[in-house]
């Protein structure tokens, strides 16, 4: 892959970058011209510039010369690009100048015309070589300098391009290393010398070459195009791109792309040819392959019986085959670059061709060809089209995207299955027949029972092998098949109005059941013979098979004669067709009933048997339906519980439920109302089956129905929704929850082809959580009806407990609120007490009062600080210990004034939570003993070094354990808590048995409480 900068951002210049982006090239664009564009294909680093000459500044001498310095002195390789179309109508010398200096070859370009690729890519890669070819030697063999501005004034010689910086050696060089075959002619077209590559090419030797005239190696046909051309060549100095077809060696042909310049001496005469070609057999090969492939293809989809169409990226037909013109009836010429959703539209019978299916055909469409997507694409559907002449046809249509550069294009494989449609419902036909009971012989029908093609031709082998003529009609005498064999005199009975002269009525058979053998008796006055046959099933008379129109040797004519005067007909031209009736004998006759008898018990036996193999069939297959219905529902229903017991939520319980219904009836349409929790509205919550229709039904209503909550009297509902499934009725239209017409509901209906309506509401212990409502398209039996009731009641169990679920949630919401705020005022009305016990302190005299005021206080701070973590915490029913301990203890300091006083406080709690029965009374204790340590552990008569107070509270399995110890002077050992008379230690004692704990004293190096309790269980106080 190489990096290209291009300047030209015409149509052909798109055209160019497309087709080498096409070839993996990296393709950069400059708004620069000139030498700026030159530098800037030096900053970039670009492997190639194809620099774009403009034409209107082309032929400017300073331009001229300004152009053809840049090409020399740039380091990067330049391929000129120009417009020859409007160069050549000026002064062509210029043209030659720029040329010369274009050592890596040029590009002709040309709006209307698309480049060739391969002359193209052959440029490309021969200007790229030549690139590294020539760093290569510049970097390898210093001794051989490449100065492309060596020779510059050669340049401006009329006719001279040739490469003036590249002598002879080095040319020779050049030519031997490069891949493409290199040769060079005389002045009369003979060889000079070649390269490798071109005898490794053509298989020759040098000396088989050198010397022989050029036209000894190309292909007959192009002999005499060199002799033309050569000459041409030699004073043009160039050729572009010329194909030529050359011989092997080995005489096989291949195909060539020639590139050709002369060299001239440096007094401007001729030296040689300097010309390269490419080998393209293999591209031409890929080509002529690739047309031979496209015209099979091409007959293949004119040829084929299927129809094919194929539409542009704007969907417009390009491609109708005559397949498709059998299967519409119209011609190709006639929707060639017309719209195919209009066409298609003018294809739908007439009962569906709306505008909203004309809207929908094209926004299908459109999106299709736009996004390579659609729901109709890579699936086959049936559907059904009218052609002009009024036929209907039933067709198979798979739909598929075909990706391009601008877009997609839509190809449709249409197959006929109008015959086939017809032989499924001639066969569903025949197996209801077959199915249904014999009780009705009304409904059993001989046409149903058999293939009428393979009795027409039991009948007439009959009628040919026996000689006789031959029929089976109804009951009544209506033909069921065609006539056999019969006469003339047939027709001109048949003309007569008279039912005499009808041999189908044949009256000793119209309903009669004869089991013991066939009726034969006389007609037309005792002229000819006939029988007839019963053709029952299971006792009921269905048909008769009747023979007949042969006389025997005793048959008078003057007997017609007698009787088609009595009736009225011509007696010449009736004994003329009774002489031509067969002749037969009576016993003969007689014989050929008796094998009609036979045959017509063997239709019967034969439908009796088809009717009883139909019917357990249909009985088996019944009930592997019924089995699989059955099995598929229980799924269901066992998937709708294990979801529904799963969640509370109400939308996910409306959803389940929703999805289950849509999966037992596919092509039904299902809503889910929703009500409110106070049961005083209700609104649309889900809907399935609706999504494309969604839009249409917008713009009918002109309302969003799932944003509006209906209706304030909700008697009506209560009606709609019944307990059951329940076929809705006109009242549906009317009620309308009060947002529509009947007349719109009308236009819905249509939209969505309804059949009916059946609802269900949700209801759970009387009371109502919303409906469910069906509808199903037109001729849609409900099906699964026990199931979905079965689900619409689960559902409406869950809605109930997620109904009471969200009830109990706010309950206990507004009890918690309740609660933090009792927690709240309780702490607030200690605060109050407290607030009062220092100002009583502040109106008394005395220590000891004013000991027990503060102390008074400590207590009653020490209860509300519980209080003020439990509405504070996020259970209302613990609190977080070592919080609390920490802030006590630092409230205490405080009160006592010992900052000041070197006294350290250690806390070693871990994360113990207790309830409020054990909290408040560990927290007195906690106060209690922490205040004693304060006032009396640490006299300043004694303070020597610091003073430690330490709190410790960890939970031993089912027990916590208290310690408070300290390191002042000790608690005397007269005092005993059980039996002092200081009011904190018996406080102390006193909660501890409260909390049902034991209380140890540890006098060795200070004082040292252990308590050891268990968390108090809520007692009811009431």
């Amino acid at each position: 892959m190489a990096r290209i900068l291009v300047n030209d951002n015409s149509s052909a210049a798109r055209k160019l970058k497309d087709n080498l982006q096409i070839m993996g090239h990296q393709i950069i664009y400059t708004d620069f011209h000139g030498e700026k564009a030159a530098q800037k294909a030096e900053e970039l680093k670009v492997d190639l510039f194809l620099m774009n000459i403009p034409s209107e500044n082309f032929f400017q001498m300073e331009s001229k010369n300004s152009i053809n310095e840049t090409i020399l002195n740039s380091n990067t390789p330049i391929i000129p690009v120009i417009d020859l179309t409007k160069i050549m109508q000026s002064d062509y010398s210029p043209l030659k100048q720029v040329l010369a200096s274009s050592h890596y070859g040029y590009l002709i370009k040309n709006d209307s015309e698309d480049y060739n690729l391969d002359y193209l890519k052959f440029a490309i890669e021969l200007a790229i070589y030549k690139q590294g070819l020539i760093t290569e030697n510049n970097t390898t063999d210093n001794s051989v300098e490449l100065d492309l501005k060596e020779d510059n004034s050669n340049l401006n010689k009329d006719n001279h391009l040739n490469d003036s910086s590249l002598n002879d050696e080095l040319l020779k060089t050049f030519y031997d290393k490069i891949p493409l075959p290199y040769q060079s002619l005389n002045e009369t077209g003979n060889f000079i010398e070649v390269n490798q590559a071109w005898l490794d090419t053509m298989g020759y030797s040098s000396e088989e070459v050198i010397g022989k005239w050029f036209g000894e190696f190309l292909a007959p046909d192009y002999v005499e195009m060199f002799k033309k051309e050569f000459p041409i060549f030699l004073s043009t100095g160039k050729f572009h791109s010329i194909e030529l077809e050359m011989v092997k060696k080995d005489n096989s042909i291949i195909n060539v792309f020639y590139e050709g310049k002369i060299e001239y001496y440096a007094d401007g005469k001729f030296k040689k040819t300097q010309c390269i070609f490419k080998d393209i057999t293999l591209s031409k090969k890929t080509e002529e392959a690739l047309k031979e492939s496209e015209e099979k293809f091409r007959t293949f989809i004119q040829q084929s019986l299927d129809g094919i169409v194929l539409l542009d990226e704007e969907g417009r037909v390009i491609e109708w085959n005559k397949g498709y013109e059998q299967i519409s009836g119209i011609k190709k010429e006639e929707v060639l670059g017309k719209l195919f959703w209009e066409i298609k539209y003018q294809l739908t019978p007439p009962g569906r061709q709306t505008l909203n299916r004309l809207q929908h055909i094209m926004k299908l469409q459109l999106n299709a060809l736009k996004t390579g997507e659609a729901p109709f694409l890579s699936k086959i559907h049936e559907t059904e089209m009218i052609r002009p002449d009024g036929e209907i046809r039933y067709v198979e249509q798979l739909a598929f995207p075909i990706k391009t550069s601008t877009g997609y294009r839509i190809g449709y494989v249409t197959r006929d299955i109008t015959q086939r449609k017809h032989m499924e419902e001639a066969l569903e036909k025949r197996i209801v027949a077959l199915s249904r009971p014999l009780d009705n012989a009304k409904e059993i029908k001989f046409q149903d029972l058999f293939n009428l093609k393979d009795i027409q031709e039991i009948q007439d082998l009959f009628a040919e092998a026996t000689g006789v003529a031959s029929i089976i009609t109804k009951p009544d005498g209506t033909p069921i098949t065609r006539p056999s064999k019969f006469c003339h005199l047939f027709d001109i009975m048949g003309k007569l109005e008279e039912d005499t002269g009808n041999p189908f009525k044949f009256d000793s058979l119209m309903g009669q059941n004869q089991l013991k053998g066939p009726i034969i008796k006389k007609c037309l006055n005792g002229s000819l013979w006939e029988a007839g046959a019963n053709i029952n099933v299971g006792g009921k008379h269905i048909a008769n098979w009747l023979i007949g129109q042969v006389r025997d040797e005793s048959s008078d004519p003057e007997q017609i004669r007698i009787y088609t005067q009595k009736i009225g007909a011509d007696p010449a031209e009736c004994i003329k067709a009774f002489l031509e009736i067969p002749v037969m004998s009576k016993k003969q006759f007689r014989k050929v009933s008796q094998v009609l008898f036979a045959f017509a018990n063997q239709l019967s036996s034969l439908a009796y048997q088809n009717i009883q193999q139909t019917r357990f069939i249909s009985e088996r297959q019944q009930a592997e339906e019924n089995l699989q219905k059955s099995l598929r529902e229980k799924e269901t229903l066992n998937q709708v519980i294990t979801q529904l017991v799963g969640t509370s939520q109400t939308s996910e319980i409306y959803h389940i439920m929703g999805e289950a219904i849509k999966e037992l009836l596919p092509s039904s349409y299902v809503i889910i109302s929703g009500m409110t929790h106070d049961e005083k509205k209700i609104n649309l919550v889900e809907s399935f089956g609706f999504e494309k229709y969604l839009d249409e039904i917008r713009n009918i209503l002109e309302i969003d129905l799932f944003k509006n909550k209906f209706p304030e009297n909700l008697n009506g509902i209560n009606n709609y929704f019944s307990g059951h499934l329940t076929e809705s009725t006109e009242e549906v239209y009317n009620l309308a929850f009060r947002k529509m017409s009947p007349k719109t509901f009308r236009m819905i209906e249509r939209v969505l082809n309804i059949g009916k309506v059946y609802n269900m509401g949700f209801y759970c212990n009387s009371h109502h959580y919303g409906g469910l409502s069906i509808a199903l398209p037109k001729n849609q039996p409900l099906e699964h009806e026990e199931t979905i009731e079965t689900i619409v009641n689960q559902a409406s169990m869950a809605l109930q407990r997620s109904f009471a679920e969200k009830a109990i949630k706010e309950s206990l919401e507004e009890k918690e609120v309740l609660l933090r705020e009792i927690h709240h005022r309780v702490k607030n009305n200690m605060q109050i007490i407290n607030s009062l016990l220092s100002l009583q302190s502040q109106h008394v005299e005395g220590e000891e009062t004013m000991d027990v005021l503060k102390e008074s206080q400590g207590r009653v701070r020490s209860m509300a600080m519980i209080h003020e973590k439990l509405y504070q915490s996020p259970n209302l029913t613990k609190i977080d210990f070592k919080d609390y301990i920490e802030k006590l203890a630092s409230n205490l300091i405080y009160t006592y004034q010992v900052e000041t006083r070197n006294i350290e406080q250690v806390f070693e709690v871990k994360d113990v939570e207790m309830n409020i029965d054990t909290a408040i009374p560990c927290g007195l204790i906690i106060n209690e003993l922490v205040t004693n340590s304060l006032k009396y552990a640490f006299p300043q008569s004694e303070s020597n070094g610091n003073g430690i107070i330490k709190i410790e509270l960890n939970q031993l399995e089912d027990q916590f354990k208290l310690v408070i110890s300290d390191n002042g002077v000790g608690l005397p050992a007269h005092i005993q808590p059980e039996n002092t008379e200081t009011l904190g230690l018996q406080l102390v004692n006193s909660l501890v048995d409260q909390l049902e704990g034991t209380l140890e004293i540890d006098r060795i190096k200070g004082t040292k409480f252990t308590i050891i309790f268990s968390e108090l269980n809520y007692k009811e106080r009431i």
